[in-house]
């Protein structure tokens, strides 16, 4: 099973296998009207909060947990709450994927300014991101890119996983 923390409009689930499970949430109500009726009958969608999501009595725990574009919309609190539900909802072994915008060093000053420009208002440097995860997770991943996108652009992508 897929959670998808901040799912949006569900546009992952376009690049995923049919069939696959997939639950997904987000806080925008617009968001959830607009991925279910782009995947009817595929994957299921809930309005709501991460500070108020408790999975449903017999959910299946999770292979894979992800997080695209949320952690920096988040002040620290809340995204240590998101990264510790995260870890509740997977099973052992599986892994939490999250990816945001970030800050480095070595940055070039387009790439900081197309960072420092998103509208999530807590984006942090990679340690940060890395410390945060590691209140949750024994094992975390930290990987900086700046080549996903054809624009200059800087991601910091944790890979945690339950031991």
């Amino acid at each position: 099973m897929i959670l998808d923390i901040g799912c949006g409009t569900g546009e992952l689930l376009e690049v995923l296998p049919r069939g696959i499970d997939y639950h997904g949430f987000d806080p925008s109500p617009r968001y959830i009207d607009a991925a279910r009726a782009r995947h009817p009958g595929h994957g299921t969608f809930e309005c709501m909060d991460i500070a108020d999501y408790h999975p449903t009595d017999g959910a299946p725990a999770a292979d894979i947990v992800l997080a695209i574009g949320v952690l920096h919309h988040l002040d620290d609190d809340l995204a240590a709450k998101l990264l510790r539900t995260a870890r509740d909802q997977q099973r052992p072994g599986a892994r939490s994927v999250s990816l945001d915008g970030t800050l480095v060093d070595d940055q070039s000053a387009i790439g900081r300014a197309l960072v420092l420009r998103d509208r999530g208002q807590n984006i942090r440097a990679p340690g940060a991101y890395t410390s945060l995860a590691h209140e949750a997770f024994e094992r975390v991943d930290t990987h900086i890119r700046s080549d996903l996108l054809r624009i200059p652009y800087t991601h910091c992508i944790l890979e945690c996983t339950r031991l």
